[in-house]
């Protein structure tokens, strides 16, 4: 069985990102942002910096690890906003067609 990492505090995760060669300009903002979002899912946004050896390239920035999670949660949110138009557009083209074709309760019917 893998070993289980133990919790660890908010200033432990900080600790933690500047020994793998984090920058962290503003502390206090950076322990809100990791309180809000989560240490864990942040790290998925450091792993295209980080090197073989398990440190971040040289010039690696929280705030710039931020603002691509920033990025991507909006980009996610757009989309779904956008799928969700397209989604509840498909259902009704959908149900309008069926229930003109079968009737009302025709999806009550197997045979058709």
């Amino acid at each position: 069985m893998p070993e289980v990492k133990p919790p660890t505090t908010y200033e432990e995760q900080i600790t933690i990102l500047r020994k793998h060669g984090c920058a962290i300009n503003d502390t206090a903002d950076c322990r809100n942002k990791l309180s809000s979002i989560g240490y864990y899912r942040l790290s998925a946004y450091f792993l295209p910096f980080r090197q073989e050896d398990g440190t971040y390239v040289d010039g690696t920035a929280f705030d710039r690890v931020y603002r691509i999670y920033e990025f991507d949660r909006k980009f996610r949110n757009f989309l779904f906003s956008a799928l969700e138009v397209i989604e509840i557009s498909l259902r009704s083209h959908l149900s309008y067609f069926h229930s003109a074709r079968y009737g009302a309760l025709g999806y009550k019917d197997s045979s058709k």
